[in-house]
């Protein structure tokens, strides 16, 4: 699946009207002691989602502007009293696939029908983009015991450590997983038998969700393993439901990206993310929001009634307009009758380049390992929030930072691709004939003026630079992606035409670097310069953010900053264990 066709199946809905659901159940394989968190821990996540609303989802439903609903399919509680809840309760957590069937065929083709009727209901309401999430602890257990019958894998091909249990106790997960198979003898040939065997009823709501939005060609942003298993459940009943799918991200969980490929499915983030309350998925609704071009949208509200409660789907104009920031236009830059740089000036900016804080990050570390999930659950977001937190020397960085993106050519025409909205856009214009050393100088001092009051800066491709790019994929890089020069030969190597521009890149990476700048090198040409200048000049390599460690897609690499203000917004927003009263790990 290209990026031109994901960029096409989102935007044939028009302006994207987003809404989060959070299926909430128990599962009766925590018995196995397979997670690292207690089973009160879905009860507490629930009251943090509704009460305290300092959960993860909560964050990144705000952060993609989305409207979350969080709904209790099978929760081992009594949650009446829970406000805002949408009661669908089945029953109190399923059965021990270990030791029987999960759940009768009635309550597994209820549990699908719960997800469809929400979803029909929202989108009478006015939505058409849904983001799916749960939370059951012990839910990975039953998600890889399904992908393995599915699929037809092994279980230690398809089990990982969910909420990062040790190496002991994954080896105690993959026998359970093992037992569940050989006590259930799942049939992937007969319809629901897996599910029904071996699931869980949050599973089977999002299935619904997936069903119902392609019944009516919305689309639905698949999170992580989880949800990605509820999309195998819905390919039984319909296969064309891949139709209206984009992947998000690829998970930690070993089983997530087998099933990707069954789907045909790309992921677009690689984020090492090992939590399923629809962070990749928001994140990357908040990058395809700039490809969205109908402004036109309705608003609506259709009242239900639900075992517990009455509920609103409302589709929110706040939220809508909330993603409405500045376009900028590019302001272009041209070269002037700049000195040329000497070893001298190179010399003095390496040795004065400043360094990260060390407290700071240790601190902004406990920070993120105190909110209400696993440790390091949120993967690379978390070490962008602490190299954030080093580069500012601040334990809790603002997640508000400002943020340009950075191009250089010689031709006013050349094209700029990307740039988020709120990002102030620049094109470098460097004469054709410059020396490399002059260019450099004013690469450097663009970037200093810019990142003056600007911490986040992306330097990317202009057109011109997308050929320099093919050309060093091929000379520059070995086939196994190592570099092919020596640092020091490096610029021996490039074309003399795009000598100036490559000058003034290395300038630009200096010059932000030396401004104590997160600098987002991207792709292609940036990129592979970039890890040339870092083994040259090696005082420069904490303040890169490397985009090809982050994206799938070379389309999408100029959107990287909207990582980095996610990072942040964890960061800044979650709360902490202590807040919110959810039960920790064991």
């Amino acid at each position: 699946m290209t990026f031109e066709q994901v960029e096409n199946r989102y935007k044939r809905i028009g302006k994207a009207k987003k809404c989060t659901f959070i299926f909430c159940a128990d599962n009766g394989v925590t018995e196995e002691k397979v997670s690292a968190y207690p089973k009160a821990t879905t009860v507490g996540m629930v009251k943090n989602y509704l009460v305290t609303e300092g959960a993860a989802a909560n964050v990144f439903a705000n952060f993609a502007s989305s409207e979350m609903y969080v709904v209790d399919v099978g929760v081992d509680a009594d949650l009446s009293q829970v406000p805002k809840l949408i009661g669908r309760k089945i029953r109190r957590g399923t059965n021990n696939i270990a030791r029987e069937s999960a759940m009768t065929s009635e309550e597994a083709n209820k549990s699908i029908e719960i997800g469809m009727d929400l979803t029909m209901k929202a989108i009478a309401a006015g939505f058409n983009c849904f983001l799916i999430g749960e939370m059951g602890i012990g839910n990975t257990t039953a998600a890889a015991a399904m992908t393995a019958a599915y699929l037809n894998l092994p279980p230690e091909e398809v089990t990982g450590r969910g909420t990062n249990i040790d190496d002991e106790k994954l080896q105690h997960k993959i026998e359970v997983v093992r037992r569940a198979l050989e006590v259930n003898e799942p049939d992937a040939k007969k319809q629901l038998d897996v599910f029904t065997k071996l699931g869980g009823y949050e599973f089977g709501a999002m299935a619904g969700v997936i069903l119902a939005a392609h019944e009516k060609n919305c689309v639905v942003i698949l999170d992580g393993f989880n949800s990605s298993v509820a999309a195998l459940i819905a390919e039984e009943i319909n296969p064309k439901i891949g139709e209206s799918l984009i992947a998000s991200h690829i998970g930690r969980e070993k089983g997530h990206r087998a099933i990707l490929e069954h789907l045909g499915l790309n992921p677009l983030l690689k984020l090492d993310l090992a939590l399923g309350e629809a962070i990749g998925s928001s994140i990357v609704a908040r990058m395809l929001d700039d490809y969205s071009s109908d402004d036109n949208f309705d608003c609506s509200i259709e009242k239900f009634s639900n075992d517990d409660s009455e509920v609103e789907f409302q589709l929110s104009e706040q939220r809508l307009e909330s993603v409405e920031l500045q376009k900028y236009p590019l302001t272009i830059r041209l070269m002037g009758e700049e000195v040329e740089a000497t070893d001298k000036t190179f010399n003095f900016y390496l040795q004065t380049m400043p360094e990260l804080y060390p407290q700071a990050m240790k601190n902004c570390r406990a920070i993120l390992d105190s909110l209400t999930k696993p440790k390091k659950s949120l993967g690379y977001l978390e070490d962008i929030a602490v190299q954030i937190a080093g580069i500012a020397n601040e334990d809790f960085p603002t997640n508000n930072l400002g943020h340009a993106l950075l191009s250089f050519g010689t031709d006013e025409n050349s094209p700029v691709s990307g740039g988020t909205l709120g990002t102030k856009r620049y094109l470098g214009l460097v004469t054709e004939d410059a020396n490399t050393k002059v260019a450099f100088n004013f690469g450097r001092n663009l970037a200093e003026e810019i990142t003056f009051d600007t911490p986040i800066l992306t330097i990317t491709n202009s057109a011109e630079f997308e050929a320099l790019g093919e050309i060093l994929s091929a000379t520059a890089l070995k086939a196994d992606g190592t570099l092919s020069y020596k640092a020091e030969e490096f610029l021996t190597y490039v074309p003399e035409k795009y000598l100036g521009m490559t000058g003034a890149l290395i300038g630009a990476l200096v010059g932000a670097a030396h401004n104590s700048c997160l600098i987002i090198a991207d792709m292609s040409a940036v990129e592979i310069i970039t890890r040339y200048i870092e083994e040259l000049c090696p005082q420069i390599r904490p303040f890169i953010l490397h985009c090809s460690r982050l994206m799938a897609y070379k389309e999408c690499t100029s959107l990287a900053d909207v990582i980095a203000e996610a990072a942040l917004a964890a960061l800044n927003e979650m709360k902490t264990f202590e807040e919110t009263g959810v039960d920790k790990a064991f």
